[in-house]
């Protein structure tokens, strides 16, 4: 319900009852007591004169949907009116408004809301004062200012009074804000930040290029600030900048840093993936250049690998990178001769070649001449032609030069053997050293200068050889072939001289006769022949087993012709 501005005055009891949900003033009125009794849909009384005249009391008993009381002045103004005591039967609110303003006029909006309800029996009760700043476009709140007044948050757009004085003045403070924006040119991408400020803020540029660009100036369109260091301070308007870039000039790669692994020769040529570094970057084969070429890549030595610009750079940059010789092994193989013999043909093993005759014919020999008995560490060496894809090492060898062994026969020399008797001759013949080796280096033997084989045409054994040293065992069937007399037998060996000695062959004897003795006298004494000096052993029984013979024949005869008498 609102009522004219001409109704100046609401007598008591003047709307008992009444369905009213709102009620509003819009000039200066006086209320009488319990004008608005038992009206139980009022929930609201607005009064839109900050002069209007007085309320009495217990002006809306009964009406129990009260809430609010709006009064369209200022707390100060509210805290002057006649109020009766009693003039309500329980807490309600009301609200009035409190003194703003804003700082600058064109910088956003303040308003002010009081909040308190009545205890029921004074004026003044529970107070609140709410404050809300909002700015315009273009600014920014900055914070609430005011004599005699205390804020809950003064930098908050809406906060509370703690404390205020009814009559001070809240000040809702702004500052302009302007907005920095960048533009830009279509080759790479420009940033602020902020992208928004108050004057004096400082604000950073960054710059990113596209690819194959480079950043190259920023160029003001307004705002009228200077850029230094891809920094600026916002001044007293927008500001707007262009970020330019420009295309990347081909740089020379000449001056990069070009390294490639080193290499060890195979006979093959040597292509390792260079790396290039220009100031400070790897470049990229196949963006920033591709090599070319490699020289010197098979052979041991320093070899070159080219590369040619391309995208961001030209001209060409090499590189050395080092092929190491292979490493190849001689080793001679140890050797040994027996004293007085000529030097073996020397032996050895090539080990790490990539091709046979890379080190041409490789021979061996000994080194000095020394022929005295004993073993000459590292005197055998290899000879070979020098190759520079090689790093040859001759693992030496040792030669050992043994004391030549004497032969000799150690039983059987001098032995005689009689036709017909079908013995064996048996000759023993041992070696200076190591004669359990004697057997291993017999060869042979010869009689009388002519060699003898083992067998005869017919496969019969002319002689047998055991070891034991060495035993040789002549057979009677060979023996029986040789003439009446002495023989040399020699014993060959193949590391040392022949052992030599003698045995006889003697004709068979004869069968004993019975003849008479013949005395002989030679000055009236009996003599007998002596066997020649020199006969052997044999003969010499011989002779006496004659003698003896003789005698008893003798002895018979005369003892015969005696009994005949």
């Amino acid at each position: 319900m609102s009522f004219s501005r001409n109704v100046g005055e609401i007598g008591e009891r003047a709307f008992n009852g009444c369905p009213f949900t709102s009620v509003s003033f819009p000039g200066k009125v006086v209320i009488g007591d319990d004008a608005f009794e038992n009206c139980q849909n009022l929930r609201s009384i607005t009064f839109k004169d900050p002069a209007f005249g007085s309320i009495g009391a217990a002006f809306r008993v009964g009406c129990v949907q009260f809430e609010e009381v709006v009064y369209n002045g200022t707390l100060a103004q509210w805290m002057q009116i006649p109020i009766a005591n009693n003039w309500v039967d329980k807490s309600i609110d009301i609200h009035c408004k409190y003194n703003v303003a804003v700082n600058p006029d064109d910088g956003g909006t303040a308003e002010a809301n009081v909040s308190y309800y009545n205890d029921g029996n004074t004026n003044v009760g529970s107070i609140g004062v709410y404050v809300t700043a909002v700015p315009y476009d273009g600014y920014r709140f900055v914070n609430w200012t005011g004599d005699g007044i205390t804020f809950a948050d003064a930098t908050a757009p809406a906060t509370t009074l703690t404390t205020f004085d009814p009559s001070a003045t809240a000040t809702a403070n702004f500052e302009r804000i302007y907005k920095v924006t960048v533009i830009n040119d279509g080759n790479g991408t420009g940033m602020a930040h902020p992208t928004s400020g108050p004057m004096g803020t400082e604000v950073t540029l960054t710059a990113t290029p596209d690819d194959d660009y480079r950043f190259k100036a920023w160029m003001i369109i307004e705002g009228g600030v200077t850029v230094n260091e891809n920094r600026f301070r916002i001044g007293d308007a927008d500001v707007t900048l262009l970020a330019t870039f420009e295309p990347i000039p081909p740089d020379d790669i000449s001056t990069a840093t070009v390294t490639a692994s080193d290499q060890t020769y195979d006979g093959t040529e040597k292509k390792p993936v260079p790396t290039v570094t220009w100031n400070g970057k790897t470049l990229t084969e196949g963006i920033d250049y591709d090599v070319t070429a490699y020289a010197d890549n098979i052979d041991a030595g320093e070899a070159t690998v080219t590369m040619t610009g391309k995208g961001n750079f030209t001209g060409t940059a090499n590189g050395i990178f080092t092929i190491a010789p292979a490493k190849a092994t001689i080793t001679v193989d140890n050797a040994s001769k027996v004293e007085g013999e000529a030097d073996p043909v020397f032996t050895g093993t090539v080990e790490g070649l990539i091709a046979d005759g890379d080190l041409g014919e490789v021979t061996y020999s000994r080194t000095g001449n020394d022929e005295a008995p004993g073993t000459y560490k590292g005197v055998l060496t290899a000879n070979f032609t020098d190759n520079p894809n090689y790093d040859v090492t001759v693992n030496k060898g040792d030669f050992t030069i043994t004391e030549k062994p004497v032969y000799k026969v150690a039983s059987g020399s001098g032995g005689t053997y009689t036709k017909g008797s079908e013995k064996t001759l048996t000759f023993t013949y041992k070696r200076s050293a190591d004669d359990e080796t004697t057997f291993g280096h017999f060869k042979g033997i010869m009689v009388d200068g002519k060699a003898v084989p083992e067998k005869d045409a017919s496969g019969k054994a002319n002689w047998t050889a055991k070891s034991g040293s060495v035993i040789i065992e002549m057979q009677s069937s060979y023996l029986e072939t040789l003439s009446i007399g002495e023989h040399k037998i020699a014993a060959q060996f193949d590391d040392g001289a022949e052992a030599t000695s003698t045995f006889t062959v003697k004709a068979k004897d004869a069968a004993p006769t019975k003849t008479p003795a013949k005395a002989a006298t030679t000055a009236g004494k009996a003599t007998t022949t002596a066997p020649k000096t020199g006969d052997n052993s044999i003969i010499a029984l011989w002779g006496i087993m004659l003698i003896a013979a003789l005698l008893c024949f003798v002895c018979t005869m005369i003892r015969r012709k005696k009994y005949s008498k």
